[in-house]
């Protein structure tokens, strides 16, 4: 039996920890990439294996290598840990494999290396083209690099590009934001953009700074921020990118498929790598659910070195979690048919009297479901004469 499985695979190393991050990553530590590839390789055959034995062998329908910083690994690890991948199931065509970079880590020798192991797509954290908000963030790369980073990946004939942006940096202003949106639209024209709000985590700088005073920096506020993120929509909708979920803009053709998988509960993706997180089978008679692996990168390699399990699974959900789960990440979060959600998990069809999405709302839409499978209501805030997630229209 043939089954489609999307695969994540975690590479959380990078040269320096940024303030706001509070991703498992590690920085520094070469002296464990050799050794984190070969676990990687070992937990991938593992996988499969397991399965292959019970006749159930994958079809692979997506590869994200995300990390950390991917491109502060040799080339040579990452096309090993791909070849694993091939080697253990057969790809759709064509195959959507996407490798994580940062502007000052790329060469063209690594990307021409990646592409013959198979990436198609690259997604390259730029975040501003603000020097002062880069040094905020403490990102290693200049305005200057950003735009040779992108350059090379055109030369080296990349054609499928996201950028990845970010809002609410502390010292970034109105203009600051609008400069570099127009400036990445009109210029660069990537096939896909991200936009990702900046969070202050616990236990991050970011985190002491604000409780020490705010570091002598201007911090935009929940307004200003909500501000750009819809000047940012009229911006980029200007020049053909279109929403397909909160924080992704692409243009026709280009929406990642491994993306769209995360917020489908009718697809699975398995991780592979320290803190990886998996929707799908832990074994071939479990049922599925969600699990991860440990978080510590060196107990990861201990652990696969010695044939030791990985994983910590999550305990399974109750039919009414996972309702309210797939209405989140499919209905709300990504741009679905509500009308697809509906009959995918047999929900109680919304009269056209309980749903206000046909047209364009003043400020709040209500979805209402009253019966005794499905009680209760959403309220979802939207923005004066916009849809929420696309929904069915009457």
């Amino acid at each position: 039996m043939f089954h489609p499985l999307h695969v994540y695979v975690h590479l959380p190393f990078c040269e320096r920890k940024c303030g706001y991050c509070a991703f498992a990553s590690l920085a520094g530590r070469r002296d464990l990439h050799a050794a984190y590839a070969a676990a990687l390789v070992r937990d991938i055959t593992q996988y499969c294996t397991t399965f292959a034995r019970a006749d159930i062998f994958f079809v692979w329908q997506s590869l994200y290598l995300g990390g950390g910083t991917p491109s502060c690994m040799a080339a040579e690890l990452l096309a090993h840990v791909i070849d694993s991948v091939w080697k253990n199931g057969r790809c759709v065509a064509p195959m959507e494999v996407t490798v994580e970079c940062n502007p000052h880590s790329l060469s063209a020798r690594w990307i021409r290396t990646l592409r013959a192991a198979g990436v198609t797509r690259w997604s390259i954290g730029v975040q501003s083209l603000a020097a002062t908000e880069l040094t905020a963030l403490g990102r290693l790369h200049t305005p200057a690099q950003a735009r040779a980073a992108f350059a090379m990946l055109r030369a080296q004939h990349c054609a499928n590009v996201s950028v990845d942006l970010m809002y609410g940096i502390p010292q970034q202003t109105t203009a600051t934001w609008e400069d570099t949106l127009r400036e990445i639209t009109t210029q660069w024209q990537p096939e896909h953009v991200s936009l990702y709000a900046l969070s202050i985590e616990p236990g991050t700088r970011f985190a002491r700074y604000q409780q020490e005073g705010g570091h002598g920096w201007h911090w935009p506020d929940g307004d200003a921020m909500m501000d750009w993120y819809w000047r940012a929509e009229e911006l980029l909708a200007a020049q053909n990118y279109a929403r397909y979920e909160i924080s992704n803009y692409a243009r026709p053709g280009y929406a990642a498929r491994h993306n769209l998988a995360y917020w489908d509960t009718a697809k699975e993706y398995c991780g592979f790598g320290a803190a990886a997180h998996s929707y799908c089978q832990p074994a071939p008679a479990a049922p599925r659910r969600r699990f991860r692996a440990i978080r510590a990168p060196g107990e990861y390699i201990r652990r696969m070195q010695a044939g030791q399990p990985v994983r910590v699974c999550a305990r399974a959900l109750t039919r009414r979690q996972s309702l309210g789960e797939d209405i989140f990440l499919a209905g709300l979060r990504a741009c679905a048919d509500t009308r697809a959600v509906t009959r995918r998990r047999h929900l109680p069809a919304l009269a056209p009297h309980q749903r206000r999405a046909g047209r364009p709302c003043a400020s709040t839409a209500f979805w209402r479901t009253d019966s005794a499978t499905n009680p209760g209501r959403f309220a979802i805030l939207l923005r004066a004469g916009h849809y929420c997630a696309d929904p069915a229209r009457d």
